[in-house]
């Protein structure tokens, strides 16, 4: 904790909002490509469909993380397989 008045919910509430408005500038953002590089427990497979959500059309998602896959499932998103 940077300051040791602060309580545990202040913390939690501080990390959430930076969470937050790093989400809002990640899915506002015009690159037309985007790296995410994140930590266990942070929001990646969110991340990934919300942006996922805006894209009309065809859209590719690589990753090398098994869980996000099956968090990105096919039928999720009505892709058939062949």
């Amino acid at each position: 904790m940077s300051n040791q008045n602060e309580s545990v919910d202040e913390v939690y509430a501080a990390i959430d909002a930076e969470r937050g408005r790093c989400l809002a500038e990640i899915l506002e953002s015009n690159a037309h490509l985007k790296l995410i590089v994140a930590g266990p427990g942070t929001g990646k497979t969110f991340t990934f469909k919300e942006l996922l959500k805006q894209v009309d059309g065809p859209s590719l998602a690589i990753t090398f993380l098994v869980v996000l896959v099956k968090g990105l499932s096919a039928l999720e998103w009505g892709v058939r397989g062949s």
